[in-house]
């Protein structure tokens, strides 16, 4: 039950992450013409899905690792801790940015939709900045904690493959995001317009 869970929780953080990608590379072109609070909106939407992405691939990578013995236990949890750490200002900064847009759009529209999105995106912030208020000093302290062990150890290489594999996660995130933004705004027929 809880491996369908995980495994559940890992494609719906990958599906939405798709999703806001998507939206963001369809208005791209659009965003970057106008300008101004459209295109941070747009900005602040690619760092959440890349954001998602790249959680979605710490999870993967740390059970790949820890299923084969590269990590311990206690390595495979610092693991994710770096990735938590990692993303959680851009989650929150961007949150924050998409929050007050969809409070705006609720003013503006008033209705049942825009609503229920500025409700869910409201609950999101205060659940995500709780989370990073109550979670961050352990998170730190672990990860700190598990590097030291690894250096004291006389396990240098291991410390180097461990933050090699952070940095490649996050890349990962990045660039797979960046890759379904330009698939979607080469398609878009204001491109040709903007670039003449």
């Amino acid at each position: 039950m809880v491996w369908f869970l995980l495994i559940a929780y890992v494609l719906f953080t990958f599906g939405v992450s798709y999703l806001n990608a998507w939206g963001v590379g369809r208005n791209w072109t659009e965003t970057r013409i106008a300008g101004g609070w459209p295109r941070i909106v747009n900005g602040a939407g690619a760092i959440m899905a890349a954001c998602g992405f790249t959680w979605v691939y710490f999870i993967i990578f740390a059970f790949i690792f820890g299923a084969f013995g590269v990590f311990t236990v206690s390595e495979v949890q610092a693991f994710l801790e770096a990735g938590y750490l990692l993303i959680l200002l851009p989650i929150l900064g961007s949150g924050l940015i998409i929050t007050v847009e969809s409070w705006a759009r609720a003013w503006k529209e008033r209705d049942l939709p825009n609503l229920a999105v500025a409700a869910w995106n409201t609950y999101a912030q205060i659940h995500n900045t709780y989370n990073a208020i109550s979670g961050f000093g352990d998170a730190f302290g672990h990860l700190g904690d598990v590097l030291a062990s690894m250096a004291k150890g006389k396990d240098g290489a291991k410390v180097f493959a461990f933050i090699l594999l952070v940095l490649f996660t996050v890349g990962l995130g990045i660039m797979t995001t960046a890759l379904i933004i330009w698939k979607e705004a080469s398609n878009d027929p204001l491109r040709e317009r903007a670039s003449a």
